[in-house]
């Protein structure tokens, strides 16, 4: 299994997209993730550049459905949802990585969503991902087990850093479900959390030895549950303050978030090549 190893847009928003692509060229990554602004400027010098790198080299474009919930309701959020999914759909991506749906929303509310989106991947030919996300359908491990029951053909991006989170642990005692829900996983976002953020200060500190060895032991777990897959992206998730924690006053952080990044990119490719 080839595993390629993806850049984050996330923290880089004031750059160029030529200035971005550049950036992820010249430290070996094998592709990118990118929620796409909302630019049309933007977008057109994106499309030619990733034109461009794609003729000279293979090169892996992931996109992304972010949508932050402000108070429209369940219509008109999955109305938006649809919305945003086409637009991106247009970019041509590999394929989409979505957040979908809410934590308080029902159980079938949360499966127009799901619904929504296999539509669309159907109607396109393309693969949507839902990603385990804290405030989503898929904000807690046994309740996503529930999602998955019903659809059988639903893949995940597993940001397993929200569940530790959501559970205050490191999964402590869910094994059972974990099992359950790996082999439906295909594309990691790699960043480490503990039992009270989604985000260590720095993950190669000492201090966090067993929580990122923890990590990489899923990971493998993950990966040696993939059938007839050929190859697997991990995407460098780690972001920018106040994702990465930072003093107080000053806000200085903690860490230099491409430092962490580069670091797991580097960690992620000599343990699993």
């Amino acid at each position: 299994m080839k595993i390629k190893v993806l850049a984050t847009q996330w923290g880089s928003e004031s750059w160029s997209a030529k200035a971005f692509l550049d950036f992820v060229l010249s430290n070996d990554y094998d592709g990118i993730e990118i929620n796409m602004p909302q630019d049309a400027q933007y977008i057109s010098e994106f499309s030619n550049e990733l034109e461009r790198i794609r003729k000279e080299r293979s090169f892996t474009f992931v996109g992304q459905v972010v949508l932050d919930y402000r108070n429209e309701g369940f219509e008109q959020h999955l109305k938006l949802y649809r919305e945003r999914l086409e637009q991106v759909i247009s970019f041509k991506p590999d394929f989409i990585n979505a957040q979908s749906g809410a934590d308080f929303f029902s159980f079938d509310e949360n499966c127009a969503f799901i619904e929504c989106a296999q539509n669309l991947a159907k109607e396109h030919g393309i693969r949507i991902l839902h990603e385990t996300h804290r405030g989503k359908f898929s904000f807690h491990s046994l309740g996503t087990l529930d999602y998955l029951k019903k659809y059988s053909d639903i893949e995940l991006t597993a940001d397993l850093s929200h569940w530790c989170n959501v559970s205050e642990s490191l999964l402590m005692g869910q094994d059972f479900i974990l099992e359950k829900i790996f082999p439906r996983i295909r594309h990691i976002h790699a960043r480490i959390g503990f039992a009270q953020a989604p985000q260590v200060n720095h993950f190669m500190a000492p201090e966090w030895e067993t929580t990122t060895q923890k990590f990489l032991n899923w990971w493998r777990e993950i990966l040696n549950v993939q059938e007839n897959q050929t190859e697997f992206t991990f995407l460098t998730e780690f972001g920018p303050p106040p994702y990465l924690p930072s003093l107080p006053f000053s806000n200085v952080p903690l860490a230099n978030q491409w430092e962490l990044n580069l670091a797991m990119k580097n960690l992620i490719k000599s343990t699993f090549n």
